[in-house]
């Protein structure tokens, strides 16, 4: 599934080993950071968390055809009731 996003907010980099909060707010990330970020899709999309259910918790970011970042569900902002059909 392909949907597009914008990245919304670089809300802190993580140290990759133990996890604890290194900086807030970034300006940038580089390559082989660790980072917690908000993502906004362009539609809705049906994901979980990581911890909750494992195959709709992992994403893929790509720019260009090329995979920029991999990442895992850690929280979800629903703005809508999901629609019986």
């Amino acid at each position: 599934l392909a949907v597009e996003a914008r990245v919304s907010a670089l809300t802190h980099t993580l140290d990759p080993r133990t996890g604890d909060v290194v900086k807030t707010r970034p300006r940038c990330l580089t390559r082989n950071m660790s980072a917690v970020v908000e993502l906004t899709p362009s539609r809705p999309m049906c994901v979980e968390r990581y911890a909750d259910f494992r195959a709709l918790g992992r994403l893929a970011l790509r720019m260009g055809g090329k995979t920029v970042a991999l990442g895992v569900v850690t929280q979800v902002w629903s703005t809508q009731e999901p629609q019986a059909h």
